[in-house]
């Protein structure tokens, strides 16, 4: 019986290891088709930067409306929750798992509508697991997308903040 229990072990030890390489392979390989090794000055370095700033202004944004931020840039395996939260404002408090969506140019396409059915999906697995293994299962979650339109040469950016994007509410 011990022998059994510890092929077990040794077998799941060794799928989690190749589950995190195999998500680490795909992870590097998204970055070098996103340019993100590129040269100073590249496209894929100033999206990046531009993803980070909107990142922070999207944290500082709900900051200033009581939550509380968890984390940023929150790992998963095959993707990434851009901010985790607690909404105090809600009882009972629940944790929101919020996508960021910025864009330089003003146009026909809004940047809430680039979150599309497949990454909602993904969010929703993530969050699962986020409250899983922190131990937060009692906990309700939602998903909010902060959108940001910021055309080149604007000081002040226009964010919108859409709350339960299953549901499409919006909030100014």
């Amino acid at each position: 019986m011990r022998y059994m229990a510890n092929i077990f072990i040794v077998a799941n030890v060794g799928r989690g290891v190749c589950l995190g390489f195999t998500a680490w392979c795909w992870r590097l390989g998204q970055r070098f088709r996103r340019g993100y090794f590129a040269g100073k000055g590249s496209d894929g370095v100033e999206r990046y930067r531009f993803g980070k700033q909107a990142e922070r202004l999207a944290a500082r944004f709900l900051l200033r409306r009581g939550y509380s931020i968890l984390g940023q840039r929150v790992d998963y395996g095959f993707g990434e929750m851009d901010i985790v939260a607690v909404d105090h404002g809600r009882k009972p408090m629940e944790v929101v798992i919020v996508e960021v969506k910025a864009l330089r140019r003003v146009g026909p396409i809004r940047p809430e509508s680039r979150v599309g059915a497949l990454k909602l999906s993904r969010l929703r697995e993530a969050s699962r697991d986020y409250l899983w293994r922190h131990r937060l299962r009692e906990l309700r979650y939602r998903i909010d997308v902060i959108a940001i339109d910021w055309p080149v040469g604007e000081l002040l950016p226009c964010v919108r903040h859409i709350r339960d994007r299953d549901r499409s509410t919006h909030e100014r």
